[in-house]
């Protein structure tokens, strides 16, 4: 354009021939497309940087179907924690990562609360892990859904389980000393 940005076009040519079918003219359509294109640019960036959020959130996230609780999509630190690659979760229940007998009780709180502490999950290898479980009711591709995302905090509470034990042995120790 004058003002030196760039500018996109659709042109469509086709000949013009007379009675003996020689081409004497070319008839020539433009259509300028440059604000779709713009739009598609902006739209590409915008898809890269939610992918690149997604993904690079330390913590897993589930994207779920309301209604089924299944895993429509994830994000890659669902390998780190549960030990599965996108493919293997996807199209699975999210309830599969709980403990048989206690998929009912969480499937009614999954579709009621917001935060859900101490959970107990199931990892690849049949580990048992503690997460901390935040639901948010959301849209994706169209459908109602709901986004999951757990936090590891197995450590966390096997440190607070050592601290309590040292505490009580600490107390003991006291208890043995006034005593003596």
């Amino acid at each position: 354009g004058k003002d030196g940005q760039p500018s996109y076009w659709l042109v469509k040519t086709a000949p013009v021939r007379n009675e003996e079918g020689e081409i004497v003219a070319a008839m020539e359509m433009n259509l300028d497309i440059t604000k779709r294109k713009l739009l598609e640019e902006e739209l590409e960036k915008s898809e890269k940087k939610y992918h690149a959020i997604f993904n690079n959130i330390p913590n897993a996230v589930f994207v779920l179907d309301v209604n089924t609780l299944i895993i429509l999509d994830c994000n890659k630190s669902v390998n780190g924690v549960y030990g599965y690659e996108k493919d293997e979760i996807t199209h699975r229940s999210f309830l599969d990562l709980f403990l048989d007998e206690e998929k009912d009780h969480y499937a009614f709180k999954i579709v009621t609360s917001a935060y859900i502490n101490q959970v107990k999950n199931v990892d690849k290898d049949g580990r048992m892990l503690f997460v901390a479980i935040r639901i948010s009711p959301s849209e994706y591709l169209g459908q109602k859904v709901l986004l999951v995302t757990t936090s590891d905090i197995t450590k966390r509470l096997e440190t607070e389980q050592q601290l309590i034990h040292a505490g009580k042995m600490a107390t003991l120790g006291e208890m043995a000393t006034g005593i003596a």
